[in-house]
């Protein structure tokens, strides 16, 4: 059995990830579209894009663009960092793993529909849909993993 320093330490790394890859996915168009030449914040907003474009396409049609500037995610990942953020609220909660399972599969039918529907060209939800359907599944992985962290799944 772990300590209870340890699993605090993992919450708190699950948290400051969450919240520290949310905030630089908002403070990078905000960045490039508010140069200073002074800092080298401008590369760091850089630094992000790169990291995004691992784990998302980056369509620009697909993409929310605050300031002008294109997220360096798409909606639908955009929903899923979003959600995550949100599910941090719900760690006080402790999640039971077959309870954990119901959960995220119930929260993943809003994305799974929403991808599966666009894919065949039924649909095109758009940008505010593709960010809503995600919202559940990445607060109900958030707070799965986190409660991992803590050492309650």
């Amino acid at each position: 059995m772990r300590s209870e320093g340890f699993h605090t330490l993992l919450l708190a790394l699950v948290v400051v990830g969450v919240v520290g890859w949310t905030t630089a996915l908002v403070a990078a168009p905000y960045v490039l579209a508010h140069p200073d030449p002074a800092t080298g914040v401008a590369f760091a907003a850089t630094g992000t894009y790169l990291a995004a474009s691992l784990v998302c396409h980056q369509l620009p049609e697909r993409s929310f663009h605050p300031w002008a500037r294109k997220l360096p995610v798409c909606a639908r990942c955009a929903g899923l960092y979003g959600g995550a953020l949100g599910g941090l609220l719900l760690v006080p909660w402790p999640a039971g793993a077959r309870r954990t399972r119901a959960v995220i599969a119930a929260a993943a039918i809003p994305t799974v529909a929403t991808f599966l529907l666009e894919s065949v060209g039924v649909w095109d939800p758009g940008n505010a849909i593709r960010f809503a359907a995600a919202l559940p599944l990445g607060a109900s992985v958030a707070w799965f993993v986190a409660n991992a962290a803590r050492g309650v799944v």
